[in-house]
């Protein structure tokens, strides 16, 4: 079997097992922020590693959708606040009549 299969496979069963952990509230929202960003990272160094060390442009568009996407994810997790912020108030502001 290839190893993309197996990569794929790997990870689509530890989103999967997150989800079902975060359904059934094993997981805090902080905790799957955490995990979250980890996978991001993950992909990224997969990205890496099948894309020609970083060579090709397909590796470009990921990692600029890494830092656009994920971006305000990683800072949150490195000691931002300014995620749970901005949720409270997107939150506050589609509540408002």
């Amino acid at each position: 079997m290839p190893t993309a299969v197996i990569e794929v496979l790997l990870l689509f069963s530890a989103v999967l097992t997150a989800t079902i952990a975060f359904l059934s509230n094993w997981l805090t929202p902080d905790e799957s922020v955490v995990l979250t960003a980890i996978l991001l990272v993950l992909l990224f160094g997969l990205a890496w590693g099948n894309f020609n060390q970083g060579r090709h442009p397909c590796f470009l568009f990921l990692a600029m959708l890494l830092l656009m996407q994920g971006g305000r994810l990683l800072t949150y997790c490195l000691g931002s606040e300014s995620l749970c912020k901005s949720y409270a108030e997107f939150r506050f502001a589609w509540t408002m009549p």
